[in-house]
């Protein structure tokens, strides 16, 4: 079935296809096998499997909101700010970095004489961890992040 909506019958002028495609599938709605549309003006054309309801995808056409990012936009554009944040993070945490393993080795041998100082150390080391996390994976920080966990 082809669809082809004018301006008229849309309250959008704008698709995002990676939020169009959410949009389209939590409202029980089949994917289109084709989309295209032109600006001026604005037209949406998209041919769609047979049998799909019309009504329900003018529905969820008009209620696209293009400016909403994708969820795989959302956490790509998280991950770049965790991205870049993650060399200051890892900076803020004291003596750990630009060490040789040497040196971190004489650190731990002249600073961890107790449990209170190894607390402290663990402490360090795993904020450290922490931050090389955030370079390496941003992806997986960022969808923790926008999941709520």
């Amino acid at each position: 079935m082809t669809v082809t909506i004018t301006q008229e019958a849309l309250t959008i002028n704008a698709v995002n296809p990676g939020r169009l495609a959410e949009d389209l599938a939590a409202a029980g709605l089949p994917l289109p096998i084709w989309l295209r549309r032109t600006v001026t003006p604005f037209t949406f054309y998209a041919e769609f499997p047979d049998g799909t309801d019309p009504a329900a995808l003018l529905a969820v056409l008009n209620a696209h909101d293009a400016g909403l990012p994708s969820t795989e936009q959302a956490i790509a554009r998280q991950a770049a700010v965790i991205d870049n944040g993650a060399e200051d993070e890892a900076r803020a945490i004291p003596d750990f970095v630009g060490w040789t393993p040497a040196e971190a080795q004489a650190w731990v041998q002249a600073n961890v004489t107790d449990l209170p100082t190894a607390k402290t150390a663990l402490t360090k080391l795993v904020a450290m961890v922490a931050a090389i996390n955030a370079r390496v994976f941003p992806h997986v920080r960022a969808e923790r992040q926008l999941s709520g966990e």
